[in-house]
């Protein structure tokens, strides 16, 4: 008997997994930082693949759901993939050792709840880059107001009729003193 396991909260089947990795991989041009935080993980996207492309730089992947970080776990030591960490936690639970220079999410929450969530994890001068949809420009005015926009960016997808909206906020410079 042939089982799996759903990691991803999609229900087509495999051959999307192209279009994911594509997903994941589009935002590699965009995201700094040498220490970064994937939050809400799932299935390890984009936080896998952009480790897998990167790998001097340190991929922590965080989710709530134990069976996800298992299956990373095991992900990562099939890969032999050293620049990742698994962690499984509520991100506005959780506390790291430091904080980060850049958290990235794919499929997390609404702008201001994401906000709201990692503010604690993010370093003085982090920032967060958010996967969305067209929708983030509306999102936008409900982050909270120590925070801007600093970019946000149309990346086409091939096979999907809408772009990936990379969102990339941080704290307003105003608010460091």
């Amino acid at each position: 008997m042939e089982s799996s396991i759903q990691l991803d909260g999609d229900t087509r089947p495999a051959r999307d997994l192209f279009r994911h990795l594509i997903e994941s991989l589009s935002i590699a041009p965009f995201v700094t930082g040498r220490r970064r935080l994937d939050v809400g993980t799932g299935a390890g996207l984009p936080g896998v693949p952009l480790a897998i492309l990167e790998p001097s730089v340190t991929y922590i992947l965080l989710d709530s759901n134990g069976k996800k970080t298992r299956f990373l776990t095991e992900v990562k030591r099939s890969l032999g993939l050293s620049n990742i960490e698994v962690q499984t936690a509520r991100v506005e639970k959780w506390d790291p050792d430091e904080p980060f220079d850049a958290v990235v999410t794919r499929a997390f929450a609404d702008l201001a709840t994401t906000c709201q969530r990692i503010g604690h994890v993010l370093a003085h001068q982090g920032m967060l880059f958010a996967m969305k949809t067209e929708r983030a420009n509306q999102e936008m005015f409900a982050i909270p107001d120590h925070l801007e926009q600093v970019s946000c960016w149309d990346i086409a997808i091939p096979g999907r009729d809408w772009p990936v909206q990379l969102q990339v906020i941080r704290r307003r410079l105003e608010s460091d003193q």
